[in-house]
């Protein structure tokens, strides 16, 4: 009865908005389009100084279109709720701003700072625009899409024209190989998401070959994190949402096809010949690489020293030293910290740091006090824990959603927005169940 209620009164909450709101969602979307289409890199002999200004012009036009929708709902009764979620990030945009005054890169910090409050902006819109779950379908469907356009957009010009530099390491390449498996990964997260627990007709066609391009890309991208995190994720959301009786059948499926298997190969010939090839690409470094964690040890020595030369306020926002550049690795640079938690502190401080700690933990203390109250909400927030625990493991080893403007961090922002968004819808229409419900001494006289 409480969850009916509560739905009619989100629905009469939903019919005082104007009838345009059906139109404005489609440019939320195409901002994600935008943001996510356009963080390749093009190297300055064919046109990088184009591209660049590309980019900066679509941020900014983002930035002010997000604003100006944001402005047109503000004053909807969740907008209360949306704000109170948000505010901590706002708060480290601002100080992230603030550090430009002392930036040794000061165009590079502003660059930055405000790539970073469009994706605030993003997820505060998402939540102030969400009206029913339906909308949770949509958004996850265009990020779907986007997602498998980019890594099938990859995958095709990686064989067609592989001197262009697409998934490889090199400084000058157009998508980063460490990009191209995050891309990759979060396609399938979200893909098996969408079909395992919701069903929805859309995820039904896409899953396949979602897989099968994503999977591909994975691989081309090398990247062991990438590969153990998304594993693990799958797995994790399997367990989780599929029901016994088909984890059941999945198992004895797999043990009658392993049985006819050894009918045809006993010597186990194919399977050793997979495990070789297997442990070939694990071991494509050396034993030293390996065991320094493909040099990231150096890496975070030297940020950590960077750190420890300016502990409370940091470099600058997205910069790693007091002047501008570090050496590691035999080379000069603004090097990212390949740690979510170091970049932080190295660039905005202790200050910045404890900001974001402050940001991550109100969200998760709003996901955690809705649950229960809806059960379509609480699969959105147990797929947000899942999808989180892949942006954790992913931080350990790369900057995830606090490095540049890529995939994976509209991704998560975008995600970020629906589940503030389911929660207060749900929180605003408690409050006005508890406001309207008189009180149980006066129902009785």
């Amino acid at each position: 009865m409480l969850t009916q209620s509560m739905s009619q009164s989100y629905q009469g909450d939903s019919l005082s908005i104007s009838d345009e709101i059906t139109k404005i969602p489609l440019l939320i979307l195409s901002v994600v389009w935008v943001l996510i289409l356009f963080t390749f890199s093009v190297p300055e002999s064919i046109g990088g100084d184009l591209i660049v200004k590309l980019k900066v012009y679509t941020r900014v036009t983002s930035l002010a279109l997000l604003a100006y929708l944001y402005w047109r709902q503000c004053h909807i009764s969740k907008s209360s709720e949306v704000i109170y979620c948000l505010l901590p990030f706002g708060l480290f945009a601002l100080w992230g701003m603030t550090s430009v005054i002392w930036s040794p890169l000061q165009s590079v910090s502003l660059g930055q700072i405000v790539s970073f409050s469009v994706l605030i902006l993003l997820a505060a819109n998402i939540a102030l625009y969400w009206r029913s779950q339906d909308c949770t379908s949509r958004v996850i469907f265009h990020l779907s899409l986007v997602l498998l356009l980019f890594s099938s957009a990859l995958t095709f010009a990686g064989y067609i024209l592989p001197g262009i530099g697409i998934g490889t390491r090199s400084e000058d390449t157009m998508v980063h190989a460490t990009m191209a498996g995050a891309t990759a990964a979060l396609g399938i997260i979200l893909l098996l998401g969408a079909r395992v627990i919701w069903g929805w007709q859309w995820s039904r066609m896409l899953v396949v070959p979602g897989l099968v391009i994503h999977g591909l890309q994975l691989y081309l991208a090398h990247n062991r994190t990438a590969i153990v995190a998304t594993l693990f994720v799958c797995c994790l959301l399997y367990v989780i949402f599929v029901k016994r009786e088909a984890i059941w059948a999945c198992l004895f499926g797999g043990c009658c096809c392993a049985s006819l298997y050894l009918l045809f190969d006993s010597s186990l010939r194919y399977v050793g010949s997979i495990f070789s090839f297997g442990s070939k690409f694990a071991e494509r470094d050396d034993y030293d690489s390996i065991s320094n964690l493909s040099g990231r040890t150096e890496m975070w020595d030297v940020m950590w020293k960077s750190f420890l030369e300016s502990p409370w306020i940091g470099h600058g926002y997205f910069v790693s030293s007091a002047s501008g550049s570090l050496e590691v690795w035999y080379e000069y640079g603004n090097w990212t910290a390949h740690n979510l938690m170091l970049q932080v502190l190295v660039s905005t401080g202790a200050i910045g740091a404890v900001l974001l700690v402050w940001a991550l933990c109100r969200i998760l203390k709003t996901f955690i006090s809705t649950l229960s109250i809806d059960s379509q909400h609480n699969a959105v927030i147990y797929f947000l824990f899942i999808l989180g625990t892949w942006f954790f493991l992913w931080s350990l080893m790369n900057e995830s959603f606090m490095g540049p403007l890529q995939p994976e961090s509209v991704v998560f922002f975008t995600m970020l927005g629906l589940g503030i968004g389911s929660a207060s819808s749900l929180l605003t229409s408690n409050r006005k169940l508890e406001f309207i419900e008189p009180p149980t001494s006066i129902q009785e006289g």
